[in-house]
Formats: structure tokens, sequence, C-alpha cells
């Protein structure tokens, strides 16, 4: 079969389930209408129990955020999404689906000097830290350019909690104030796809504030893909943070709930 030149077709970014989520919310005779747009992830459980690089990394949550139809046509959700498949093999598990259905489970040393089976996480980290030190920061300013708008146009950035150093090097060549990044992997750990608005209900769940804010949030990881995206919301609108472990008595479990009027 052929491959497929990008070159010769008419392409552009976007965030397809946010887009699908945004039309419907915008469109239709349905003058009030609102939308749930979920996310979570178990990722610590493909982990091998005794794998360095990795096992203390991960923790577990999930996030829930509320869109809402406004009367003002120019509140809207912006966004930029990117993917580059020839990094998949940078964090993948390779058994298991359509590629490798039947993969055995034997446990084996691989060269990093970690044992795993095919069913566990691999993480080329390497390659992660560069995609992330250097791809994250021209999404970034790209994002900054599409939209008119620089790092004094925010009051938050929140961000994917891959690690610190790494969180670091995206705020120094975003020219971000790291101050105003929301740390929470240090608690909960690297919550995956979630991770964004724990460290948003992290650092504006319990507070008194009462006052809008303006907020960016990027995300980044596996595919490889990372995207970027803005919004204003209420702080009175963020909830606290809400674990619960009697309910996944295997992992420390986060449970997140972000009810907002965002601009969609």
């Amino acid at each position: 079969m052929a491959l497929l030149d990008a070159s010769n077709y008419e392409l552009s970014e976007r965030v397809v389930a946010l887009n699908r989520v945004s039309k419907t919310v915008k469109g239709g005779r349905i003058m009030k209408f609102s939308a749930l747009v979920v996310v979570g992830d178990t990722a610590g459980k493909s982990v091998y129990p005794t794998d360095k690089s990795s096992a203390m990394l991960f923790g577990e949550a999930g996030a829930v955020m509320l869109l809402e139809k406004t009367d003002n046509e120019s509140d809207e959700i912006t966004a930029l999404l990117r993917s580059d498949g020839s990094g998949y093999r940078y964090m993948i598990v390779p058994g298991g689906g359509y590629r490798n259905l039947h993969a055995n489970e034997e446990v084996v040393m691989c060269e990093d000097g970690n044992e795993r089976t095919l069913m566990n996480s691999f993480i080329q980290g390497t390659s992660v830290f560069t995609f992330t030190i250097f791809d994250v920061p021209r999404l970034i300013k790209d994002f900054f350019a599409q939209t008119g708008t620089t790092s004094d146009s925010y009051d938050c950035f929140a961000f994917h909690q891959a690690n610190l150093y790494i969180l670091k090097q995206i705020a120094k060549k975003s020219g971000i104030d790291f101050d105003k990044i929301p740390i929470s992997l240090d608690r909960y750990g690297n919550t995956s796809g979630a991770s964004a608005i724990v460290s948003l209900c992290d650092r504006y769940g319990n507070n008194n504030e009462h006052k809008v804010i303006k907020v960016m949030t990027c995300g980044f990881g596996i595919g490889i893909s990372l995207g970027a995206t803005s919004f204003e919301i209420n702080t009175d609108d963020i909830l606290p943070i809400f674990e619960d472990d009697e309910i996944f008595e295997a992992v420390s479990y986060t449970h997140l709930t972000l009810p907002t009027t965002s601009r969609v």
C-alpha cells in the first residue's frame, strides 16, 4: 500500500473531540446546552512493579470539565494540536492491540536494565526528554503567535505534569514565569491526561479569590502528540481535589471535578 505524502494535501491542525463538542454546544435549536468533557488514566497499571525508570512516576486520576453555551460569539476556546507518528516507540506498551494481540507475559531483562513483559509500558527517556524541551516550547510560542498573546496574557499555565525539571525547562524556553505553573506532581505524581486539570484544581480548588482567570493548558506525550488551548474561568467554578481510597483499593486515586462556564 502506497504511503500518503501529507505535503500534497491541505491539512489543518485541530482538536477533533473538543471541536465536536464546541460545535454541538454552539449549534442547534437548544439555546441552553451543556457538555461534559471527561478524561481519566490509570497509566501506573501498565508499569512493571520493579521498573526503576517509571514505577515511581505515575498516579491515577480522572477529571471532568463542563462546557456551556454562551451568548457571546467571541467566547471561543482556541486550540493548537500536533502529532508525530515517527515517535510512537518513545512511550509504548509493545504487546496487546491488533499489532501484537497474543503477546506473552514472560518477564525479560531489557536493555536499560529493567525487567518488563511485553504488556508493560516502556519509555525511551532520552527521546522523550528531547521532544519535551524542544517541541513543546515551539508549540507554545506558535500558540502565542496564533492567538496574538504573550506569556503575560495569562494568569495560569496548567501544564501536563511530566516531571519538575521538564516543566522548568519548558517555562525557561517559552519565557513563562515558573510561578504561574501550578505543581501537583510532588503529591499526585504524573496523572497523564488528567494532570493539567489536577494541577488547576490543586491551586485554585480551595481558595477564595472569587475572580476570573485566563488559563493556558498544554499537554504532551504518547503518540508522540502535543497540544495547547486557552480559556477563561471563574475560580469559584474550580472545585477541590476529591480523593477516595475506598473505591479504588489497589491505587491512590484522585477524582477531580471542574464544572465551568468556560468559553465555547
